[in-house]
């Protein structure tokens, strides 16, 4: 996300990037994407609808706030891609009993009731759903939640319940993998 997509193209452009498709207005904003040295992309807009930054009338800044290298860092939020992200809000609001805290079509911000660093959904037509475990010839799972449950079976009940699907590789005894309905890994431990 960034504040102006002309602005951000050129200075990138400057370091020898170039956008692998003409920027084009979907309904939360101008968007286009780059190609990462691994041959993934990335998606980048200027969203129409309110920044991250402007929530709660200024800066979404969190604590803790980290001070390294002269700077102070506090993560916002972490954002997933699907092709209907107010869909998939919807699947983890229900999962997680999180607030909604912004809702617009093609993008919802969910926190914690009791604060904290919350989960963002972002639409892309483009998005394609990560295969797992990892194969060289389909789209690489580039993160996953980990997502503590004080009861394994009854969250894994509840998660299937919702659309969840249980991955078919577990590879730990005490950590369940399941798929949410974009097809995003998360796992449910209890230790």
């Amino acid at each position: 996300m960034c504040d102006d997509l002309d602005q951000t193209l050129a200075r990138l452009a400057e370091h020898g990037v170039r956008p692998v498709e003409n920027p084009h207005t979907e309904t939360w904003g101008v968007v286009t994407r780059i190609g990462l040295p691994s041959g993934a992309t990335l998606g980048l807009y200027e969203p129409s609808h309110p920044s991250p930054l402007a929530l709660f009338g200024g800066p979404a800044v969190r604590e803790p706030i980290t001070r390294h290298a002269g700077l102070e860092f506090s993560l916002s939020t972490t954002v997933l891609e699907a092709r209907d992200a107010n869909a998939l809000a919807d699947f983890y609001q229900r999962l997680l009993g999180w607030q909604v805290m912004v809702e617009e079509p093609g993008w919802v911000i969910l926190r914690p009731p009791g604060g904290g660093t919350g989960i963002s959904f972002s639409s892309d037509p483009l998005y394609a759903p990560p295969v797992w475990p990892a194969t060289t010839d389909h789209q690489q799972m580039m993160e996953h939640l980990d997502i503590w449950v004080n009861d394994m079976a009854r969250g894994v009940e509840h998660a299937l319940s919702l659309g969840a699907t249980l991955a078919q590789f577990q590879p730990q005894d005490e950590v369940r993998v399941l798929l949410d309905p974009a097809g995003h890994p998360f796992c449910f431990f209890e230790s």
